[in-house]
């Protein structure tokens, strides 16, 4: 039992640690530097796409490294910055998740554990944990075309961030099935409270 509450004491640090944190990092993200780096690579059908070319706004360098030259917020925003740990939409996902898992593990921890709140916090984790799959292909979509545009259709983005989203739905739905259970349990143990 020591065990389970030092590490749950740790979790709950963690979720604290994190709704703490990352305001802090999304302000240095938007404040963070004068330019943004993306891998690129040249489009499939592209012809005479070169590996060095500078635009108005941004240059690709050797190596399929474009650099955007004082990006706008949205750019911020949505562009992961490679060179900087600072991601803001994976930072806000990080928020987001924190705050309904820490009111969860707080009303977990009461006497009781089995309360309304618990199943409406985890079902706000796996809405959240959807929310966020269906708007990463959303994000990418938009990244894609923002380098074409930024680049001339010379670039499109190298990555596309593909299996972790794919991971966020099924937990998600999970966590939504789970609520649901968990308010079953929630009526079934009041029922019997009212029938002893």
């Amino acid at each position: 039992m020591k065990f389970f509450k030092s590490y749950y004491f740790i979790f709950k640090l963690s979720l604290w640690g994190a709704i703490i944190c990352c305001p802090i990092f999304i302000v240095m993200a938007l404040i963070d530097s004068s330019s943004i780096s993306i891998p690129v690579r040249p489009p499939y059908n592209a012809e005479n796409a070169t590996t060095l070319a500078a635009y108005s706004t941004a240059t690709v360098y050797a190596l399929g490294k474009l650099e955007i030259h004082q990006p706008s917020l949205l750019q911020r925003i949505v562009f992961p910055n490679f060179l900087s740990i600072f991601d803001v939409f994976r930072i806000l996902f990080w928020l987001f998740l924190s705050i309904p898992l820490l009111l969860l593990v707080n009303t977990i921890d009461k006497n009781s554990a089995f309360r309304d709140n618990a199943a409406r916090y985890l079902r706000m984790t796996g809405f959240i944990m959807i929310l966020f799959f269906i708007l990463e292909p959303v994000r990418n979509a938009y990244l894609n075309q923002e380098v074409l545009a930024l680049t001339e259709k010379r670039f499109r983005l190298l990555h596309d961030f593909g299996f972790d989203n794919q991971l966020k739905l099924w937990i998600g739905l999970l966590a939504i099935w789970f609520s649901r259970s968990y308010k079953k349990a929630t009526q079934l143990q009041a029922e019997q409270d009212l029938t002893v």
